[in-house]
């Protein structure tokens, strides 16, 4: 199988496997504090949500019910593999949200750790992390579809603001530099 192939066939997995774990998150989401939380920063509805439970295997135990393959779900991000080789979530106990390609394909997730758990080890914010299947810079975080398609008439360079649930404020975020080449030409 030629190099770009079989390059597609791994991006074609991880992509299925990132939209399987999407709709079970999103199926998880009912009766989480995700929602919950969401209502309190004055978010309910504005975003798309699910919740990762704080199981360590549960969403890798589906995907391999579903035939997927332990390689597969660490090549797509949403697991990874400890020191003794057990397969792990690598989302557990967040409110997680999809980052989504210039399609509308689920290419990778950002999740904030439940706020009432302090864990002073654990990263507020997880994102998926860089693959051979996901870069971040490739993507308009946060942006929806109609979004990019409005920024794809304006100029090479635009200025952003990636989505954020920080107490500051529900909108505030680090201003990031979208280069063209995140934004699909007509």
């Amino acid at each position: 199988m030629p190099a770009a192939a079989a390059a597609d066939a791994v991006r074609e997995r991880a992509v299925a496997i990132a939209e399987e774990s999407w709709r079970w998150w999103q199926q998880q989401a009912e009766g989480s504090w995700a929602g919950e939380y969401l209502t309190r920063r004055g978010l309910a509805g504005a975003c798309e949500h699910g919740y990762a439970p704080s199981s360590w295997d549960a969403l890798s135990t589906h995907l391999r019910e579903l035939g997927h393959r332990d390689e597969d779900m660490i090549a797509a991000g949403v697991a990874a593999r400890t020191r003794n080789g057990r397969t792990i979530d690598l989302f557990r106990d967040r409110l997680v949200m999809p980052i989504r390609d210039h399609g509308g394909a689920v290419v990778g997730f950002t999740a904030r750790a439940n706020p009432s758990v302090v864990d002073e080890r654990a990263p507020k914010y997880l994102n998926t992390p860089e693959r051979d299947t996901f870069h971040k810079r490739q993507v308009l975080h946060g942006w929806s579809t109609e979004a990019a398609a409005r920024l794809a008439g304006g100029p090479d360079r635009c200025s952003s603001k990636a989505p954020s649930t920080s107490p500051q404020s529900p909108h505030s975020s680090a201003r990031t530099s979208s280069p063209s080449h995140h934004v699909a030409r007509p």
